[in-house]
């Protein structure tokens, strides 16, 4: 019952794990696409979290990067 928690990783290891490079990696931090927590200057993560956000079916109504901010004539 005692299970071990996970442990907080930072951007090399998720690198690593996503197979992309540390630039992209605080990227997909700062603007959300992959669950992340910053301690001071450092960014800190857990490896299930990042799997079940990618891995989870998108939403159908979510408007998308592109169009966020036009405006329609």
């Amino acid at each position: 019952m005692n299970a071990e928690p996970e442990p907080w990783v930072g951007v090399p290891e998720v690198a690593k794990h996503l197979d992309k490079g540390a630039y992209t990696i605080r990227e997909m931090a700062k603007n959300g696409t992959i669950p992340a927590t910053k301690l001071g200057s450092e960014w800190r993560f857990k490896l299930s979290l990042i799997d079940e956000k990618l891995t989870a079916a998108p939403e159908p109504w979510v408007q998308s990067n592109r169009s966020r901010g036009r405006r329609r004539i």
